[in-house]
């Protein structure tokens, strides 16, 4: 399976409940999360290890689709994503995971709600590139390959502009957990 070299492309602003819609999660995620499922988070969505067991600790008990959303929402996310969907080659990682494991796979297919077809590509990916590639759409963004003619000024300005479209559907998730806070805290 082969996708495109993006600069990622998005045609409109996603609004925080298309977002939360965008991630639906599977009944892997109602479970509150343990130290595997963090190392599994930080190696699929941040490209690297944990930095400390504190950090570990520290993000365990909490529910696993609170645990995607905060790693999905983190600045790091945004960079991570970027790099792997960007480069040609393989993608230099912080851990020694060059590749997606069948673990990193059944996580996600377990946490995630995939169709079918989803599920199928997942099992297909045999590198990062491809595993979040896979992903984008679900978080509101598609590969996309600029046409030969594109300057590199022009694909910049593109990764600029998809690099600003993240960061607004982090700062709305977390508006949206404020909001979800706040209506707990009324019932």
């Amino acid at each position: 399976m082969s996708f495109p070299a993006p600069p990622l492309n998005r045609a409109s602003k996603v609004d925080p409940g298309a977002i939360a819609k965008s991630l639906e999660f599977g009944s892997g995620a109602d479970r509150l999360s343990t130290a595997y499922d963090v190392l599994l988070g930080y190696q699929i969505f941040l490209g690297r290890d944990p930095e400390s067991s504190f950090v570990i600790h520290e993000k365990t008990g909490k529910p696993v689709s609170e645990l995607v959303l905060d790693f999905v929402s983190c600045p790091e996310f945004e960079g991570h994503l970027s790099r792997s969907l960007n480069e040609s080659a393989a993608v230099g990682r912080a851990d020694s995971t060059s590749e997606p494991t069948r673990e990193h796979i059944v996580w996600l297919q377990s946490v995630l709600s995939l169709s079918e077809e989803q599920s199928r590509l997942l099992n297909q990916a045999t590198t990062w590139r491809e595993l979040l590639g896979m992903l984008a759409p679900e978080l509101g963004v598609a590969p996309h390959m600029p046409s030969s003619g594109q300057s590199e000024h022009a694909v910049l300005a593109v990764l600029e502009r998809m690099e600003a479209i993240l960061r607004e559907i982090r700062d709305d998730l977390a508006e949206v957990r404020s909001l979800q806070k706040r209506a707990r805290s009324l019932s």
